[in-house]
């Protein structure tokens, strides 16, 4: 809209100060809001679905959280270069810094995670994840109060003798060796596996 109020001449934009501070409080805003949005999803990896349990997990540990940190410095880094480049009236400093930012977002926040994931958790994903699978269990245990559970063994005090088996014959006759239902669950997971 600046634009087509007041012009360009030879390519240049042409626009009096008060624009500029307008367009760079409008560009600090939106900066403050991407820095923030950033912020927020370094606590948003706890609710991460990639690793094998709900969580954080290797790759979120080890390549996400970093990269959300620095994403959020590189913002903050666009925001005073934006800031100096609006006091001196320099703007090619702008479009290398937002250059920059996406090329670190897409590196940083795509990339350099993928390759972690598949260089060097998937080779070795359970040794990478045991840890997260540890206190993802560790924690579905305290939020459903099973870590207050006691064990007590209650051992077994009749052992039934010959005479209770012949005269429960019909029950004992009754009794599945292999039910299929459990089986079938069994089976499918031991294939899964493989």
């Amino acid at each position: 809209m600046y634009v087509l109020g007041y012009g360009t001449q030879r390519f240049r934009l042409n626009v009096t100060k008060p624009v500029l501070a307008h367009i760079g409080g409008l560009a600090m805003v939106i900066l403050a809001l991407f820095a923030w949005g950033y912020w927020l999803g370094i606590w948003k990896l706890v609710f991460s679905a990639r690793g094998v349990a709900f969580g954080a997990s290797y790759t979120d540990i080890h390549a996400q959280l970093p990269a959300q940190w620095i994403l959020v410095a590189v913002v903050l880094v666009c925001m005073g270069i934006i800031m100096a480049s609006l006091l001196q009236h320099n703007f090619r400093r702008v479009f290398y810094c937002i250059g920059g930012w996406i090329v670190v977002a897409i590196i940083a926040g795509g990339i350099v995670p993928a390759l972690v994931q598949r260089f060097q958790v998937e080779p070795n994903e359970l040794v990478r994840e045991k840890p997260y699978i540890e206190y993802n269990i560790q924690s579905t245990r305290e939020a459903f109060s099973l870590s207050q559970i006691e064990e007590k063994s209650f051992p077994a005090e009749k052992i039934p003798s010959y005479q209770d088996i012949a005269q429960n014959a019909e029950t004992i006759d009754n009794i599945r060796l292999w039910d299929h239902r459990p089986l079938k669950d069994t089976y499918n997971q031991i294939q899964a596996i493989r």
